[in-house]
């Protein structure tokens, strides 16, 4: 505890330099070791509970961006989808265009009528493969979201009724250790001369 190093500065530094009568000393006197056995003791005992509940939430940032990546991830694979839905769209376009204007491209082009079409057609036959890819890809997502999300939540939900519990706990215990503290300089004999 922080607070009783701080009171043991103080008595080192504050009280010392009038007078060297070490033996007035509350919590530095050495004649008075149990005293500081028992605060140490106390000291040991006592946790800071706000520590545990920051790296607790650091950890849930973590967890929220991993979700947050996942989503990302998943818009990203449905945009290149619906954009190779488009490019199958303007290939079967072109496929209908050839038969309409390969007269006049064949007069620029060394290419028949046939090796176009074939040509387009393995080029739809690729998209389709990277469609089915990519479909698959969104489904295995979309399983994952649907299997693992529900439990995902419920382990979040009992990880913060957990983390609270502790926290309340650590509080109580805490205190106590504090008032035990508290309880031990009150029965010095120093503080009793003095206040009275």
């Amino acid at each position: 505890m922080n607070l009783i190093k701080s009171l043991e500065k103080y008595e080192k530094e504050n009280l010392l330099y009038t007078d060297d009568e070490i033996n007035l000393l509350v919590l530095n006197n050495p004649e008075n070791t149990n005293l500081k056995e028992t605060i140490e003791n106390l000291n040991n005992k006592y946790e800071n509970p706000y520590i545990k509940l920051l790296e607790w939430i650091e950890e849930e940032e973590l967890d929220i961006e991993a979700i947050l990546e996942t989503f990302e991830d998943l818009n990203y694979l449905n945009g290149q989808y619906e954009k190779l839905v488009k490019k199958k769209e303007d290939n079967e376009l072109d496929k209908k265009s050839v038969t309409i204007t390969h007269s006049i491209k064949s007069i620029f082009s060394f290419k028949t009528q046939d090796e176009e079409k074939k040509q387009l057609d393995e080029k739809g036959k690729n998209i389709d493969n990277e469609l089915k890819e990519y479909l698959d890809l969104v489904k295995i997502c979309y399983f994952i979201m649907e299997k693992f999300i529900p439990e995902f939540k419920e382990l979040k939900i009992n990880s913060y009724y957990k983390i609270l519990k502790n926290f309340s706990i650590s509080l109580k215990m805490n205190n106590t250790i504090f008032n035990d503290f508290l309880n031990c300089i009150e029965k010095d004999k120093n503080l009793i001369e003095y206040s009275d």
